[in-house]
Parts: C-alpha cells; sequence; structure tokens
C-alpha cells in the first residue's frame, strides 16, 4: 500500500515551480524554488527556499477560521521552525507575500534562509 504522502507529490506538490492550467480541476498546491545558492568551501551552503503556496479561488474559504493558505502558511511555518524538522537545519524566515498565478490561481509565497545548512 502506498504512503498518502506520495500521492500529493506531483498532484499538489511540486519540487520546481508550477502553474496550473486555469481549466484544471480546482486544486491546491505547494511548489518549491531554490534560488541562489552559492558554493562555500565546495558545498552548497547559502541561498533560499522559496515555497509558494496557492489555490483555486474557489477554495479559499475555510472552515478553519482562517483562508485555505493562511492554514497551509502557519503548518509550513511550524514544520521548518521545528528543531527536528524536515532535516535542513535551521532556517531564517526572510520574506512572505501574496503572488497571482493567473486569473484562477492566487496565494503567497515564503522564503527561508538556511542558517546551519550542512
Amino acid at each position: 500500500m502506498s504512503d498518502p504522502a506520495d500521492e500529493l507529490v506531483y498532484n499538489h506538490i511540486f519540487p520546481y515551480r508550477f502553474i496550473p492550467e486555469v481549466n484544471e480541476s480546482k486544486k491546491t498546491f505547494i511548489t518549491l524554488s531554490l534560488r541562489k545558492f552559492q558554493l562555500i568551501n565546495n558545498s552548497f551552503k547559502k541561498g533560499l527556499i522559496y515555497l509558494n503556496i496557492f489555490t483555486h479561488r474557489d477554495l479559499f474559504k475555510t472552515d478553519y477560521g482562517c483562508t485555505r493558505i493562511d492554514f497551509i502558511l502557519n503548518k509550513v511555518d511550524e514544520m521548518f521552525n521545528q528543531k527536528r524538522g524536515i532535516g535542513i537545519g535551521q532556517l531564517e524566515f526572510v520574506d512572505m507575500d501574496e503572488i497571482v498565478v493567473n486569473e484562477k490561481y492566487q496565494g503567497n509565497y515564503i522564503c527561508y534562509k538556511p542558517v546551519d545548512f550542512n
């Protein structure tokens, strides 16, 4: 039996920038961009991690007391700020802002800088 998380990758979570077609079914997406990484002492040590979280405009409203994007952003930030998080070391918040993907999809990006990335 497959892991439910495996079903999310390349369906809702993409390890690269992804823009859905406007005629696709209504979904929520998380995409990842690694930017401005540089070699320091023969290792990738300096750079920025961008997470783009966006959803179809009809899916913004939730029963959680906040928008779907705000809920997911909060969960992602909690995960990245745990001492034993996703295994890339401590991350420092850099920036967050709104993104408009196309006429039906919008959300936010959040940017982190690895502080002790090995």
